[in-house]
């Protein structure tokens, strides 16, 4: 995980979960190579592990709007992020 440690490791119905929490956004200089590196990350079998990020409700749109300033925008729109609040 190029030197990163997610907070949630899980599997279900045969495919790996990773995801992490953030309670700020700003400030942390590791999230965008953790994000980076999370939702990048596939499967033995090439499928592509999904990546859940657990924010405080009012984080949500900043959440959205730092995945886009990153690049990761459309790994939001087709599911393999999910931004949970």
């Amino acid at each position: 995980r190029d030197g990163h440690i997610p907070d949630l490791v899980g599997t279900k119905d045969g495919v790996r979960h990773l995801g992490d929490a953030k309670i700020e956004i700003e400030g942390d200089d590791n999230l965008e190579s953790q994000f980076t590196t999370f939702s990048s990350r596939q499967m033995k079998n090439g499928t592509p592990i999904p990546f859940h990020i657990a924010v405080p409700k009012n984080l949500k749109d900043d959440m959205k709007q730092k995945l886009k300033n990153i690049g990761l925008e459309k790994k939001l729109e087709n599911g393999r992020i999910t931004i949970w609040s």
